[in-house]
């Protein structure tokens, strides 16, 4: 594009600015659907991911999103434990809640039975091979941090050893996450502040676990076209959540990260209302919790010209923003985060506008790795819920919701 021309298009642009972003019934009502019961947490049981697919498809369509290259969709396939049907835990005939009071490693395997709970010597596995009718229990404080990592994955997969149990006791609150892998024992990891080796007692576990060792999911894509076509803005943020830990335990993903879909499709519709400057594209990954799947496979094999796009802007977690928003990468690239302070001054979006360096914990880090310029941007403060039950809508202030609107809009005629 002429740097004539490019000028004038942004001096256009300044003279009629984009009025401020504010939250409608539309977003709200899309943070209610994704985070709601019918799409079971948006995971692998249930159909819950195809369900928001098609939801977000049908939104997409409604808005005058184009395709990308004819489709909407781009297959992603992969592994993953489940866990669809019964989840029950009792310690000495004490019922744990699941999520608050323990969860289950991902990779677990099934099992159902009563074990009496014994202190693990810690000298290797020999004494795990000797006995099939104890859960054995480790105290996480007495772990270092690489056998926090390694130790359970050990257990999971101990050679020619099946059916048995570890319990993981720790003060910590819990955190769950998918797993790609199925193990041969089970791991339950237990929140308590009170055990000792003098009240061990009993444990009784009813886990169902299912292998499922190819799902087909999706990618959800649309497109905007720009009065610009040389460059391209690609706006990104994963869909996919946990889904559910047995059958009556939803993670609901409202922070992690209905609300960043939801910010990425304010911004499509907006656009097809107000031209942007440059071809916008909007991509919606699933499996960005089993490690970053969706936007890999996007990379990997582009529906579009990947060499046009100008920046990246990911977002995930953007439910809150009581202390700002955090940019990662704004160390990396501090002119164009001086455009963000820039704007955030003139138009008083955000508490504060925080900066770190490089990071690769979220769907802009392949973009990032690739020398494809990305912006992270996640919400600081509010609600600490991350990977639980408790991550649901009622809790988010979405303080700064609106306003990462409004930048993501104006921000790309100002790079």
């Amino acid at each position: 594009m002429p740097v004539v021309i490019k000028r004038l298009l942004c001096l256009m642009i300044s003279f009629f600015p984009f009025v401020a972003f504010s939250q409608s019934a539309e977003s709200m009502n899309i943070l209610e659907q994704l985070t709601s019961e019918e799409f079971a947490g948006r995971g692998y049981v249930e159909d819950g991911q195809e369900k928001a697919a098609d939801f977000l498809v049908g939104k997409l369509k409604a808005y005058g999103v184009e395709p990308v290259n004819s489709v909407y969709r781009q297959e992603v396939s992969y592994s993953v434990n489940t866990f669809p049907q019964k989840m029950n835990v009792a310690i000495n005939g004490v019922a744990l809640r699941a999520s608050e009071e323990f969860i289950v490693h991902p990779a677990s395997a099934s099992f159902s039975g009563e074990l009496t709970i014994t202190p693990f010597s810690g000298s290797g596995f020999e004494q795990v091979k000797q006995s099939k009718k104890e859960a054995f229990i480790v105290w996480a404080d007495t772990l270092s941090a690489d056998e926090k990592r390694r130790f359970p994955n050990d257990y999971l997969f101990i050679s020619g050893l099946k059916k048995r149990v570890l319990i993981v006791a720790q003060s910590q609150k819990l955190t769950w996450w998918p797993s790609t892998e199925v193990g041969d024992n089970t791991i339950i990891y237990w929140k308590t502040d009170s055990v000792t080796a003098q009240n061990l007692g009993t444990a009784n576990l009813t886990i169902d676990a299912s292998f499922k060792p190819k799902i087909t999911s999706n990618n959800v894509m649309g497109f905007v076209k720009g009065q610009n076509s040389d460059s391209a803005i690609l706006y990104m943020a994963h869909y996919d959540h946990l889904g559910k830990m047995g059958s009556a335990n939803l993670f609901p993903g409202a922070n992690d990260n209905a609300s960043g879909v939801a910010v990425v499709m304010a911004v499509a519709q907006e656009l097809t209302k107000h031209k942007p400057l440059y071809d916008s594209y909007f991509l919606l990954t699933t499996g960005e919790e089993l490690g970053l799947l969706g936007s890999y496979q996007f990379l990997t094999n582009p529906p579009m010209d990947v060499r046009k796009l100008k920046w990246v802007f990911n977002l995930d977690i953007s439910g809150t923003g009581d202390e700002g928003i955090m940019v990662v990468n704004g160390k990396k690239y501090p002119k164009e985060k001086a455009l963000i302070d820039r704007i955030n001054e003139e138009k008083d979006l955000f508490v504060e506008v925080k900066e770190r360096g490089e990071a690769c914990n979220s769907d802009h880090c392949y973009f990032n790795q690739a020398g494809l310029k990305s912006f992270y941007f996640y919400t600081v403060g509010g609600k600490k819920a991350y990977h639980d039950t408790d991550d649901r809508l009622s809790g988010l202030s979405l303080k700064a919701f609106d306003s990462l609107v409004t930048l993501l809009i104006d921000l790309p005629a100002r790079l």
